[in-house]
């Protein structure tokens, strides 16, 4: 069952977008999505940086607080405000802390054939792959979603990232993962809805009422996008994304409203005038308060006052409950507090690795996903680039191979030395990455030359320890027979 607060955060997303989305969406077959396109809005909203991002965050907090404040009256504090309305976004340095794996550029590998691997990296530097898969894994991780969608665009290809609100499914009435038709709205020039229709058979343009405009066969003959998601919910194709995340936002962002407001009332003294017979009531700072007609009993009114007030100062109260709300939506999520909070103590790196199992766990769940969904997207490019551009030449799927890289934590440097050394004596580590990482010798090439790089400095060790002084070098010289 859900809250009180849940209920009014889904009652304030229906309020804020279901109106666009019912012009958008209402004339097609999907107009009864239009509740779970207003929700995924309200996830996607706080995470964008452009104007239109800004605005929905705005609206969406407007409907969210119109519970609390009179919102009928024109004059109104709500109303007044509303362009002053904060729409700060603090959960988007929770997200990035947690979708790391594009942090570091994973390791691709594509095969032994040298024109294939040119062919593949050649065309993966250009396409710009980890930004686009770590946008992704973001979207992905706060919405359960993410559609990827590679494009040619002249003679090359970019590679869109859409979130859910963006675009709609029709799942085929047999396997409800297998999705028969995308659909995907694109807004003209003139101000009507068109839709890009994707089949595996057809591409189609149809109008604001689903009607085919134009229609032609599908070169590809699979739909070009891969459908990313992390988790699977047999009952809801999408699932449902972290709402805490949004209800965080929401609550930190109307916090602010209440703090800013509570510091210029305080910052200023109201007035209440008593049967002064003003008629214009307001309530703002350094302004009057008129109350009229006050008696003290049948007839009696009371002599005109005014009365200088003070509003209690709660500023400091309230921005100590705004971080704690970020960290109760962590702790809901079973995430370190870490991930927020900005003025966390610095902690030994063996405390952070601690604090951060459940992260961990979390990002290896990940990786396996993620995995299989660039090896998706390899297929999808392979195919794009033989069908768009005639190359033959790209690795064959088997071929591709990625291994994310570990993002370590900063340890102190005798743990460090501690836990390379065991690694090493165990087998588990190497001795060229034993010797690489610890002297910061780049250029070794091979084991051997680690081994003997290691015993030639035990020797000398052993030669000082015994002598008390290093021994003389070998004095080389070129000789030639006469």
């Amino acid at each position: 069952m859900r809250s009180q607060k849940q209920k009014a955060t889904q009652a304030a997303y229906r309020r804020a977008f279901g109106a666009e989305f019912n012009v958008t969406w209402g004339g097609t077959k999907f107009a009864n999505e239009v509740e779970n396109l207003s929700y995924f809005r309200s996830l996607t909203c706080w995470y964008g940086s452009n104007e239109f991002d800004t605005a929905d965050r705005r609206e969406l907090l407007y409907r969210y607080a119109e519970s609390h404040f009179d919102t009928e009256d024109q004059y109104s504090t709500l109303n007044e405000l509303y362009q002053a309305l904060p729409v700060k976004s603090g959960g988007k340095r929770i997200l990035r802390n947690l979708c790391g794996l594009y942090n570091l550029a994973p390791r691709r590998t594509f095969g032994t054939r040298k024109l294939q691997d040119e062919t593949a990296r050649t065309l993966y530097g250009r396409i710009g792959i980890d930004n686009a898969m770590k946008l992704a894994h973001r979207y992905a991780r706060l919405t359960n979603n993410a559609l990827i969608m590679p494009k040619k665009v002249g003679q090359d290809v970019i590679i869109d990232v859409i979130p859910p609100d963006l675009y709609r499914v029709v799942l085929n009435p047999d396997d409800f993962r297998q999705v028969d038709e995308l659909w995907i709205p694109i807004r003209r020039r003139n101000g009507e809805t068109n839709f890009n229709v994707w089949t595996a058979d057809t591409y189609t343009v149809a109008d604001a009422d689903g009607k085919t405009i134009s229609s032609e066969s599908n070169p590809y003959k699979r739909i070009p996008g891969v459908f990313l998601q992390l988790e699977t919910d047999v009952v809801n194709y999408y699932g449902g994304g972290l709402i805490e995340l949004t209800e965080a936002e929401i609550d930190n962002n109307f916090l602010k409203f209440c703090i800013d407001n509570n510091i210029v009332y305080s910052g200023f003294n109201v007035w209440l005038a008593t049967n002064f017979n003003l008629s214009k009531v307001t309530l703002s700072p350094n302004k009057i308060i008129a109350v009229n007609k006050v008696a003290l009993g049948e007839g009696q009114d009371v002599p005109p006052t005014l009365e200088n007030i003070s509003p209690t100062e709660n500023y400091l109260a309230l921005e100590e409950v705004q971080d704690k709300r970020y960290q109760r939506a962590l702790r809901e999520m079973g995430l370190p507090a870490t991930l927020y909070s900005p003025d966390a103590k610095t902690d030994s790196g063996y405390s952070i690795f601690m604090q951060r199992q459940e992260l961990m766990e979390i990002r290896k769940e990940d990786e396996s996903t993620m995995r299989a969904a660039e090896r998706e997207v390899f297929k999808l490019l392979a195919l794009m680039q033989q069908t768009d551009f005639g190359v033959t030449t790209m690795p064959n799927v088997e071929e591709f191979q990625i291994d994310y890289q570990e993002q370590g934590i900063m340890l102190e440097p005798k743990e460090d030395f501690e836990l390379k050394k065991a690694k090493f004596e165990y087998g588990i580590l190497s001795p060229m990455t034993f010797v690489k990482e610890l002297a910061g010798i780049d250029n070794m090439a091979t084991d051997d030359e680690a081994i003997q790089y290691i015993q030639a400095n035990r020797t000398l060790i052993q030669d000082i320890t015994t002598t008390g002084q290093a021994p003389e070098p070998d004095v080389i010289t070129n000789t030639t027979t006469q």
